[in-house]
């Protein structure tokens, strides 16, 4: 089994820490989405029933939490798509973040590497099987195709 360096160790325990308190997070904002309309649903059924008096008969058929539960209910929904989102956020956050960090040392000058975008295509030729293989860039009859895949032509 390969050793894990003690950094790399703390970086992924970490992160996956916090992506078990986000899901904890989220669990405990249903339970409280549960117990808070169970809550609101019986105090209207004990005004509906005449445990609990009340002094304004025109509204007591008014079925008030519902508008609790569909408020809460849309926070709580926009916090589960969170909770889904945030790995693929992370990723394309870290992403962004290494390709600064590589444009900020290539423009103070700080490496050598100069930064290069990723290639969208690749030279190809087509072989006498009737195969599309990658271009060699040494080779000298396919200069011409290299070239202008570079460039971007066909």
């Amino acid at each position: 089994m390969p050793s894990v360096d003690p950094v790399e160790y703390d970086d992924i325990q970490q992160r996956v820490v916090k992506r078990y308190n986000r899901r904890l997070q989220f669990l405990v904002h249903v339970a409280a989405y549960l117990g808070g309309n169970l809550f609101f649903w019986g105090i209207w059924f004990g005004v509906q029933v005449g445990i609990i008096p009340s002094k304004n008969l025109a509204s007591d058929h008014i079925l008030w939490p519902l508008i609790t539960m569909f408020g809460w209910g849309i926070v709580l929904l926009f916090h589960g798509i969170s909770i889904l989102l945030a790995p693929q956020i992370e990723r394309d956050r870290e992403r962004a973040l290494q390709r600064e960090i590589a444009l900020e040392k290539a423009r103070s000058g700080l490496t050598t590497d100069a930064y290069e975008k990723p290639k969208r295509h690749q030279a190809v030729r087509l072989s006498d099987d009737g195969e599309l293989v990658p271009v060699d860039e040494g080779d000298e009859n396919d200069t011409r195709l290299v070239t202008e895949a570079k460039r971007g032509g066909t």
